[in-house]
Parts: C-alpha cells; sequence; structure tokens
C-alpha cells in the first residue's frame, strides 16, 4: 500500500502541483459532472488532491449502489489525478501509479446490509430533533428532503425535479417521477407531507424550490441544488446521529429495505424504485439468509405425515 504522506510535495514542488491542480480542475471533458463529485469531497473533507483519493473511493462505495455508476466516479478522479504525473517527481511518479492501479472498479452491484442502515427510530429522531432543536440553518427543509426521500425511496435528483404538474391527488398522492433514461414511474406520498412540503417551499415552477432573488429582488423560481441537498442531509446525520455514512441514497436504501420487510415482492419493488431489471434490485437488497425457524417451517409444510 502507498504511503500517503510519501506523495506531499513540498516548496517550489508544491507550488509547482499546486497551479497544476488548479488547471487539471477547470478541464472540460466527458468525465467533467463526474470529476466535481471528487472536488466536492475534497473541499468537504480538507483532503488533499491525492491524499484524498483512497477516502473518495470508500465514499463512492458507500453512496451508490450501481456498479456502473461507482466506476464511472472513480475512472473520473482517476483521470484527474493521472494529469499530475508529468508535474511530480519520478519517485513519487511511482508511487502514485501504484495507488491508481490499486483502485479497481466493481463488476457487481453492491449488496445493502440491512444492519449498517439507519433504523425507523434513528430517522425518527433525525426529524425530531432538526424540527424541534433546529440545529442546522434551513433545518426544516432538510427534514422535509429527508421524510420525503424516506417515504418514497426516490433518488435526490428525482426529488429536486419533481413539479407541481406532476402531482395526481385523489385521496392519496401519486407523484410522477422522471427516472434515469427518461423512464416514467409513480410513486405515492402522504397528503400530510405534501401539505406541509407546499407551506414550506410554496413552489411554483418546481415543487421544493428555494426562496433567492436576483439582483433586482425578484423571486428566482429555482430547484435547490443536488449539492446542497446531499451536503446538508450529510451533516444532519453527523451532527444527529454521529453517523458519517447517512447520505441521500442511504434513505432510498432504507425505504427499500422497510418495504421488502413489509412483504412487498421484489418486482414490485423493482418497478416502485425504477430499477432497470428485477435482477439489479435483487443483487442490492435480496441477500437474507433463512433462519433455522423458517427452514422448519418450510419443511414442515410439505413432508409427508407420518403413518399412524
Amino acid at each position: 500500500m502507498v504511503a500517503m504522506a510519501m506523495l506531499a510535495p513540498t516548496g517550489e514542488g508544491a507550488d509547482l502541483q499546486k497551479r497544476a491542480i488548479n488547471k487539471i480542475r477547470a478541464v472540460q471533458d466527458h468525465h467533467t459532472e463526474k470529476a466535481e463529485g471528487y472536488f466536492r469531497f475534497l473541499d468537504e473533507e480538507s483532503l488533499g488532491f491525492i491524499d484524498g483519493l483512497r477516502p473518495y473511493v470508500q465514499y463512492v462505495r458507500k453512496t451508490y449502489d450501481r456498479a456502473a455508476t461507482v466506476n464511472a466516479y472513480f475512472f473520473a478522479a482517476k483521470s484527474r489525478v493521472k494529469m499530475l504525473l508529468p508535474f511530480l517527481p519520478v519517485e513519487v511518479r511511482v508511487q502514485l501509479k501504484e495507488l491508481l492501479s490499486e483502485i479497481k472498479g466493481d463488476t457487481t452491484e453492491k449488496a445493502v446490509d440491512p444492519e449498517e442502515l439507519p433504523s425507523a427510530e434513528d430517522i425518527g429522531r433525525l426529524l425530531a430533533e432538526l424540527r424541534d432543536k433546529r440545529p442546522l440553518p434551513g433545518a426544516e427543509t432538510i427534514a422535509l428532503m429527508v421524510e420525503t426521500l424516506a417515504q418514497t425511496g426516490i433518488r435526490i435528483s428525482e426529488l429536486l425535479a419533481i413539479k407541481p404538474k406532476d402531482l395526481k391527488e385523489n385521496g392519496a398522492v401519486r407523484l410522477l417521477i422522471h427516472g434515469k433514461g427518461r423512464k416514467e414511474r409513480s410513486v405515492y406520498l402522504e397528503p400530510e407531507l405534501l401539505e406541509k412540503i407546499r407551506a414550506h417551499f410554496r413552489g411554483k415552477v418546481y415543487l421544493i424550490e428555494h426562496g433567492a432573488t436576483d439582483e433586482k429582488g425578484k423571486p428566482i423560481r429555482a430547484p435547490y441544488t443536488r449539492q446542497y441537498a446531499t451536503q446538508a442531509i450529510r451533516l444532519a446525520g453527523k451532527l444527529i446521529l454521529g453517523r458519517s455514512d447517512l447520505h441521500a441514497h442511504t434513505l432510498r436504501h432504507f425505504y427499500a429495505t422497510q418495504a421488502l420487510a413489509n412483504g412487498v415482492s421484489l418486482p414490485d419493488l423493482s418497478r416502485y424504485l425504477g430499477h432497470s431489471s428485477v435482477a439489479v434490485t435483487g443483487d442490492i437488497y435480496a441477500h437474507g439468509k433463512m433462519s433455522e425457524e423458517q427452514a422448519r417451517q418450510v419443511w414442515e409444510s410439505w413432508k409427508p405425515k407420518k403413518r399412524s
């Protein structure tokens, strides 16, 4: 394993690398969108361009479940770090290449362990403290985002893209979700939660939009950014629950495991989450082990009766 401290430059070399890094961060190519995720992570965690790579790999694996998504973020980060190679001393260049070779792409979907997810009590505590103690700026905004994600299982990008016209109210509230690959599906929301969202955000163009204004004081009807929502939820998880692994996507996993525990079938859950196939859903969530009692029940259901 590469000793990261050996990769830290000093003096004139540090200045040269800093200038190179600034240029690398400005590069525009097919990796740009995903590479921005790496740069945001470094800024949030106050990590260096190189020593932040391994922690970022761990963060991505915890945040995303699909192998293709994980790999896209890996390759984007590696592409940017590789650009720094020409600006490094030969001996450091060798060490960095070794580090890059250690980071392999995922080949299968990552299974979610329910025991590592927040419990229903954790989510309840998070919402209660956000609303009662308001420990963070925008606490009610964060609480409504958390509650909606946990109640619907939708992706954070899908939540922020909902418009009032996507709502269908007939007793229950049905949300039309525009998911990946332009696929549409419906999810359901409690009417009481919808009323809280409307009262708080007063959205006109988007269901959840901020109250920013332009230089003339005119309201700007725009959704919250994915970056803000992700950072806010993560910070709330750290501050209230003491968890550094609570992300917007964690709430999607929480919903899915709760649904399966309550008897929702894998095919139905797959369609509800907007997965490309039932196989993807199964790889991520269907990994429980049968207990001895469950095995006994199956056996008892078919074994031949003893003759009297």
